[in-house]
């Protein structure tokens, strides 16, 4: 790596000098790599080179030179860079951990099975369930005597509920029952989520420290959701009417009934696509209604300007279609989202060719990361960056906000999410 180091084309990108064996991991924030990339990207700019032990990286970090590589040159940057750890949780059988022909004959069933299961407009499932929710967190409210109430299960039970619900028909009930098995699946997804984000596995990035890298947390988290998953899985194909569908899994299973589409997609593949679109629907939603809630107490004056408009409008409930009748609703959740944003590095991606990106050489097979946490809170691209204000998307609706990713590989659900969060704000209360 010094060899090439020195030796390395002018037209290559910049960055810091590596170490042997451990390239520039020494550079990065524990358990927070995106603090660490985004320090290098205020010395290096928008794309540097970064060497995670022996795994030659470029790391993207403004909006521009991601889509100039993920949406212009999407033939070249489609497929994820596939780690080691990622098969404990997609057993290379999954939708993210998978590349090529498979992917797109996967992603093209799943995308079928969403659209026939309403995943578009989901606005009758989201106030269900927030108004379940909120009958018993009314409850909770008047027996805490005014003392501090702890918001967060039932933000965790409404998310995970609306998931599940939509998925296989299941729901878990907002008082204490159930509570216990929840939270272990809840735990057991920030487990994956954390362990597959943070792009810092050292038996991953340094073959030689592969026999020291206990991957038994994972396992233990992935055994746990599938043992979750496995029982609707067998009781939807058992219970399955082709005239009366129920739910997500049972448009799946009826999309596989095509022979030559279940060949595409085996029962264990079910079961694995169900971990991502539980650890990427529940994680996400819910850490960001909790950032949400955060950031509107401890800004008053935003939180008394949303409730305003809320109660300026009560004769036009909040749904997908006049969602402009709430202008500083949606700034405020753009900015939410911009603010914190809940996948700050999202799934590396890999090239398949050597290309050119902002004028830089990149050669063949490294992984590609965009840093999406710098894209948001760049001083180079936001006035006052580490502001929560939503008003600048209320001044500039033009914004270019980078949250799920863009190309082929953006979040498959990034045009159901943004209702969840908005969809069941209650008019009457702050």
């Amino acid at each position: 790596m010094v060899k090439l180091t020195k030796n390395r084309p002018i037209c290559t990108p910049p960055g810091p000098i590596p170490f042997p064996v451990i390239g520039n991991l020494h550079l990065l924030s524990k358990g927070e790599p995106h603090i660490g990339l985004f320090q290098l990207y205020l010395q290096y700019g928008k794309i540097y080179q970064f060497w995670f032990g022996t795994v030659n990286t470029i790391v993207l970090n403004e909006p521009d030179v991601i889509k100039e590589a993920f949406v212009q040159q999407s033939a070249i940057f489609t497929d994820h860079y596939i780690h080691p750890t990622m098969h404990i949780v997609g057993d290379s059988n999954n939708l993210g951990f998978t590349n090529g022909h498979e992917w797109i004959n996967k992603r093209a069933i799943i995308t079928k099975a969403l659209q026939k299961s309403g995943f578009f407009h989901p606005e009758n499932l989201f106030t269900r369930e927030f108004m379940e929710m909120k009958k018993v967190l009314d409850q909770a409210i008047q027996t805490s005597n005014n003392n501090i109430l702890n918001i967060r299960p039932f933000i965790k039970k409404l998310t995970f509920n609306i998931i599940t619900k939509f998925l296989f028909s299941n729901a878990t009930s907002y008082d204490n029952e159930g509570d216990e098995i929840m939270f272990n699946l809840m735990d057991a997804f920030e487990t994956i989520a954390s362990q597959l984000g943070n792009g810092n596995n050292t038996g991953d990035l340094i073959p030689i420290l592969k026999p020291f890298n206990s991957p038994n947390e994972l396992q233990r988290a992935t055994h746990l959701v599938l043992t979750f998953v496995k029982p609707f899985v067998n009781e939807h194909l058992l219970s399955l009417d082709p005239e009366n569908p129920r739910d997500f899994l049972d448009n799946l299973l009826l999309e596989l009934q095509d022979e030559s589409k279940s060949m595409m997609m085996s029962l264990d593949s079910i079961e694995r696509i169900f971990i991502e679109l539980l650890v990427g629907g529940v994680d996400t939603i819910s850490t960001t209604i909790e950032f949400l809630v955060i950031h509107l107490s401890n800004n008053p004056e935003v939180q008394e300007k949303l409730h305003k408009e809320l109660i300026q409008t009560p004769e036009i409930p909040y749904h997908i279609d006049n969602k402009a009748a709430y202008p500083y609703l949606n700034a405020v959740i753009k900015e939410g989202w911009r603010y914190r944003p809940t996948v700050p590095l999202g799934l590396p991606h890999r090239n398949n060719k050597s290309t050119m990106i902002n004028s830089y050489y990149i050669p063949q097979n490294c992984q590609i990361i965009a840093n999406y946490y710098a894209a948001n809170l760049s001083p180079q691209l936001w006035n006052e960056p580490n502001k929560f204000d939503p008003m600048r998307f209320i001044n500039n609706p033009s914004l270019d906000l980078s949250v799920f990713g863009y190309g082929p590989r953006k979040f498959i659900g990034v045009l159901m999410i943004p209702e969840t969060f908005s969809i069941r704000i209650d008019q009457r209360n702050k």
